[in-house]
């Protein structure tokens, strides 16, 4: 429609074995976002043909472009009594014990996290607890020290500026922790290691300053996430081309590592390593045995671990 030339790269295990070695040599620290592989892989691919890409990073930090946010403030719209009652409940049930549940995805994470965000009422400590990977009975069942938590930007709900509604405070603690810590570090660092400049136009501070004074209502209309931005791209380009839904930009590490690349796990999470380093307990092999034989476990935890192991090995 707009007269570009696209360029389409089919990506398969094999290409992925070379790029997971590099981790800890691109990043220098445990790195734990999967769209790390799939960025590097873009970035290699993009330098054969151009030394300057443009990125879309921020587009979705500061015009709330994630359903992260609509969720954070769905959890706590119930009046406090209500949420506090129905978190003690929660309390009093073990989830293991739950038939039929305790089989689905995740499921004792996601109701740990659902408990804590309902007694905490808060959708900014609901924004945290859904940008968690393990909960607070993970790590107490994965370490095998005891884990003591640290405030982050994910804790500045106090401090924000109380004019701000809801929606406005949640991208304001996403800006300086999602954004920044995630998102920009991976693209710069992923652009750098293959000589790619990586540019990203969302981040001109003028846009930054509109956009952070703007009503919640410009930035999700009729539950439309980035409305506005949506409302200028239609202008340029037709609805039937961008009304799509939203695809994550992630590698299939689940089916990756249950097949083709299964040795990366035997490997760095072996019950010799894990037992070795004294960090992880032995549940974390436990967790692995599962997942290889086709359980309903959260890889991303397993990866977790992978990339800290990878990290480890390389530079202490």
């Amino acid at each position: 429609h707009i007269g570009s030339d696209h360029h389409l790269k089919i990506v398969r295990p094999k290409d992925v074995k070379g790029v997971i070695e590099k981790l800890p040599l691109v990043f220098d620290e445990p790195f734990s976002d999967n769209s790390t592989i799939p960025t590097l892989l873009l970035s290699k691919f993009c330098r054969e043909h151009v030394t300057v890409a443009l990125s879309g990073d921020a587009g979705d930090e500061i015009f709330a472009g994630y359903d992260k946010f609509q969720r954070s403030l769905s959890f706590t719209k119930f009046p406090h009594f209500i949420q506090s009652t129905l978190s003690g409940t929660m309390g009093l049930v073990n989830p293991n014990k739950i038939p039929l549940l305790n089989r689905s995805y995740n499921f004792s994470s996601r109701y740990e996290k659902m408990q804590e965000i309902w007694r905490e009422n808060s959708p900014e400590k609901a924004l945290k607890m859904i940008s968690q990977i393990m909960t607070k009975s993970d790590l107490e069942i994965y370490f095998k020290r005891e884990i003591k938590e640290r405030n982050t930007y994910f804790d500045i709900g106090s401090s924000l500026n109380s004019g701000n509604d809801g929606l406005n405070r949640l991208l304001a603690i996403d800006y300086k922790t999602f954004l920044l810590d995630n998102n920009l570090a991976k693209i710069d660092r992923a652009t750098m290691s293959c000589g790619l400049e990586g540019r990203e136009p969302f981040l001109d501070h003028r846009i930054i300053e509109f956009a952070s004074r703007l009503p919640s209502e410009f930035k999700i209309r009729n539950n439309v996430n980035k409305s506005l931005l949506k409302d200028v791209v239609h202008k340029y380009i037709p609805k039937e081309i961008m009304d799509r839904p939203k695809v994550p930009f992630l590698a299939p590490i689940s089916k990756w590592f249950r097949n083709d690349l299964k040795e990366y796990y035997y490997d760095f999470l072996s019950e010799e390593k894990i037992n070795r380093d004294g960090i992880f307990s032995s549940e974390i092999v436990k967790l692995r045995d599962g997942f290889l034989a086709g359980d309903k476990i959260n890889n991303q935890k397993l990866w977790n671990v992978l990339v800290f192991q990878m990290w480890k090995e390389k530079w202490c």
